[in-house]
């Protein structure tokens, strides 16, 4: 009986000897991996970008093309995947763990979790704060507009230079273009969550760069700004910008004018 069975053994190798290594490779490694190198911490203050470009944790040795997905919980519309890397923000300190899968064309995939520690942010100094908050029908500030650090022509028909130009901002209700949300109300000396909600009617920065997309972007005339029929947040037209020289410093292509998120304590702007 042993005689027959190691009989059978030596047959076996046999025949495995003469089969191509890829028919009975079970278990290869795979090509898709995590680098070593790949980051498992981070640390970032709320508020802030932590920024993981994706090319330093994944690698696939075929040389595929990789699609990412994000999972691990609710981060908030402002971290994403884009352009091949994990852009993470949010506005609350914590701890976080978001993971990206990447995934080949073949069906292969692998995941990596980042821990992100979100600090609280720095309070600032008491040059951020004192915000008056009485009543105020307009206020004016002075505005500079540059592109790589030349200051922009206005596209309306003043051709105000954009450089220490002086803006009479008035105050109007955020509701005639839907930013209820956005509302400005009374604080605890000027800083910290609303005490109340009795919405300050005083001009904010978002009034400023409505009144000026609308008065110096799009070109409205003074009489038609501020009353929340320009049309402003679905703006797309293509627009050409120039230096105060005269000369194109680049055309809009499309884009929306301005798109706002978040909260009135919290808001991205782009």
């Amino acid at each position: 009986m042993k005689k027959r069975i190691l009989s059978i053994l030596l047959c076996l190798c046999m025949v495995l000897g003469m089969l191509p290594l890829s028919a009975f490779a079970v278990g290869a490694a795979n090509h898709l991996t995590v680098l070593e190198t790949a980051p498992a911490t981070a640390a970032v203050t709320a508020g802030s970008l932590y920024e993981l470009d994706l090319s330093t944790v994944f690698s696939d040795a075929e040389g595929h093309t990789l699609t990412y997905t994000l999972s691990g919980g609710d981060f908030g519309e402002h971290t994403k995947i884009t352009d091949g890397k994990l852009c993470f923000t949010v506005s609350t300190a914590g701890e976080y763990k978001p993971t990206v899968t990447a995934a080949c064309a073949e069906g292969e995939s692998v995941s990596h979790t980042v821990t992100v520690t979100v600090t609280e942010a720095d309070e600032g100094g008491d040059r951020q704060y004192g915000y008056d908050e009485t009543p105020a029908s307009s206020v004016t500030v002075y505005v500079t507009i540059s592109n790589d650090g030349m200051p922009l022509l206005s596209s309306n028909d003043s051709g105000a230079v954009m450089a220490a130009l002086p803006v009479t901002v008035p105050y109007f209700d955020l509701s005639l273009y839907g930013l209820d949300d956005f509302y400005r109300y009374h604080t605890k000396d000027g800083q910290g969550s609303y005490a109340d909600r009795v919405v300050v009617e005083r001009p904010t920065a978002l009034h400023l760069f409505i009144y000026l997309l609308e008065r110096y972007y799009m070109g409205l005339p003074e009489a038609d700004c501020c009353k929340g029929t320009s049309g402003v947040l679905e703006y797309t037209e293509e627009t050409s910008v120039c230096y105060f020289v005269g000369e194109e410093a680049y055309s809009s292509a499309g884009q929306s004018a301005v798109s706002i998120g978040g909260t009135s304590t919290s808001m991205f702007m782009s």
